[in-house]
């Protein structure tokens, strides 16, 4: 009588399909891959991933518009413009 072990399914196939699609786009789009990269890593950092900054107790000192406008801040919108 023989006894068969069941065999582990072959993962160099994907790892090496998904190795030939990442190192050209990294290639093709370094910069755009390192800047997504730290904007999730401040939304980690903030914890504004899953949650709106809105919840956060700093929101209305960086906020823009017309609210700010009325507490006195008139240079948000100079600045908000600029940082879009």
């Amino acid at each position: 009588m023989t006894t068969t072990r069941p065999v582990a399914p072959d993962t160099s196939l994907v790892t090496a399909g998904a190795r030939s699609v990442a190192v050209p786009l990294w290639l093709r789009l370094p910069f755009t891959i390192t800047v997504v990269a730290v904007l999730l890593a401040v939304e980690v950092a903030t914890g504004t991933l899953l949650s709106g900054v809105q919840t956060r107790g700093w929101y209305s000192d960086i906020a823009y518009g017309l609210p700010a406008v009325e507490a006195g801040r008139w240079w948000t919108p100079v600045t908000g413009a600029l940082s879009r």
